[in-house]
């Protein structure tokens, strides 16, 4: 992500829109899926008085012929973004106005608890509208493995080890992700090889949580590379399935033996 689309250039290349109501993008974005809404001048009020600068026409997501986004989900449309003091692009998690979610400020307090952890991108602020958060640089979860399983087996494992130790660092908190069975835009891993969690907005408390067997699930039985990491681990599906379902009683145990599991394989590869 180039720091040019924080700076006056971005205006220039067409990148960067200012908050004005009158901007068709800015309305669109803002009052998302309508084109306009009775919302949008108490929105801009507030994202200025946060420091927000303007928006960005940037992302994989297209919205409208032209306009573009990183993301959209059933309640919230995620928007790169430029804040004062900040000189590269940060993430605006913006609530749409059909969302059956009434707030953003759940997720935002769960992303608070957590930020000291390193495990969920830096928060800057939230309101019952918008949460912003660090853009993070880096690959989903399924893509990293993809890219690593074959080129670079150790760098994988040494990944693997920190993405079970930080899944247990959250049942140990009692917070459940909930949706970590599924952690293809859930889970991002950075270049360095640290996860980063994403999307809280579903999150529980509850008093045992499964965010290591959600995790641990997707990748030594139902991913497409399970097959090859339990290869790699010199371990049968079976065995892994035993340990995952003594987990609840014993978590403790369980996840020393998953971790020795791996750190074993690689040490062997090292």
């Amino acid at each position: 992500m180039d720091s040019i689309f924080c700076k006056e250039e971005a205006l220039l290349d067409g990148l960067l829109h200012r908050l004005e109501p009158a901007d068709s993008f800015i309305s669109r974005i803002i009052c998302y899926p309508w084109e306009k809404c009775k919302e949008l001048e108490e929105r801009i009020r507030i994202m200025r008085s946060y420091g927000v600068k303007g928006l960005l026409n940037y992302g994989g997501v297209t919205i409208d012929k032209g306009m573009h986004i990183i993301g959209k989900g059933y309640s919230s449309i995620v928007v790169l973004s430029c804040i004062n003091g900040v000189y590269t692009p940060i993430v605006l998690k913006i609530r749409r106005l059909d969302s059956r979610r009434k707030s953003l400020e759940y997720e935002g307090i769960i992303l608070d608890y957590l930020s000291s952890s390193n495990y969920t991108p830096a928060l800057y602020f939230w309101t019952r509208d918008f949460i912003a958060m660090e853009y993070i640089n880096g690959l989903s979860l399924e893509k990293f493995i993809q890219q690593t399983i074959v080129s670079d087996r150790a760098f994988l494992l040494k990944t693997l080890i920190k993405i079970i130790s930080s899944s247990y660092f959250f049942d140990l908190l009692g917070i459940d992700h909930t949706e970590l069975n599924r952690p293809y835009g859930h889970v991002f891993v950075t270049k360095k090889g640290y996860p980063v969690y994403l999307d809280w907005e579903s999150a529980r408390i509850r008093r045992k949580p499964h965010n290591l067997t959600m995790i641990a699930s997707y990748l030594f039985i139902r991913s497409r590379y399970s097959e090859k990491i339990l290869e790699i681990l010199n371990i049968e599906k079976d065995h892994i399935i035993n340990h995952l379902h003594r987990y609840k009683n014993d978590p403790t145990t369980e996840y020393l033996w998953l971790i020795k599991l791996v750190r074993k394989a690689y040490q062997r590869l090292v």
